[in-house]
């Protein structure tokens, strides 16, 4: 990370951010110069963020992947969701 940030000329923070998704993509030379680091083009970039965008939210995967489990996965998820649901939450 400290050598990504060096080559681009930003801190190591801002690259950890950056990859953690806690800081939004730069518009400058800055994410030119990432891009060039990390040897990906900004046509190879664009195409995986489309991909992204397409992929299937959490509600989708959920209703497909339940269509393929078996009876004790399904009952060991509902297991898990109601033990979630009825452990108290701290007061804000």
């Amino acid at each position: 990370m400290k050598q990504v940030a060096d080559l681009v000329g930003c801190s190591d923070t801002f690259i950890s951010f950056l990859e953690n998704g806690r800081a939004e993509i730069p518009k400058t030379e800055v994410f030119d110069k990432i891009l060039k680091v990390y040897e990906v083009s900004q046509r190879a970039f664009d195409e995986r963020v489309r991909r992204h965008e397409r992929e299937e939210g959490d509600d989708e995967f959920i209703a497909k992947a339940f269509k393929i489990l078996t009876l004790e996965q399904k009952h060991l998820i509902k297991t898990l969701i109601k033990q979630y649901l009825e452990t108290p939450k701290p007061k804000a």
